[in-house]
């Protein structure tokens, strides 16, 4: 098992939602309500950041891109691996 560090693409976005989403954890009351580890982001956050937040902050959306880190676990003959880790960002300078 090797772990790369890849650039973010647009192909990526479902992948880091449904990353984030298998990430987070019911609590401990039986009725599945979500919690979210300090660390992990929202999906609404991760929903709107490519737009209302490079707007904000007025980078565009290639510079927003570039400052995204996918860290994934390739297999023997994989072409693309899971997700196992993400740097994110909002846009901010």
């Amino acid at each position: 098992m090797n772990i790369v560090l890849k650039s973010y693409f647009d192909s990526d976005f479902i992948r880091i939602r449904d990353f984030l989403s298998h990430s987070m954890k019911s609590d401990d009351s039986g009725d599945n309500t979500p919690v979210f580890p300090p660390w992990n982001w929202w999906i609404d956050r991760w929903n709107f950041t490519p737009l209302v937040s490079t707007s904000m902050h007025g980078t565009s959306h290639e510079t927003w891109a570039s400052r995204i880190g996918i860290w994934e676990r390739i297999s023997s003959g994989a072409n693309r691996g899971e997700i196992v880790g993400l740097v994110l960002s909002e846009g901010e300078g």
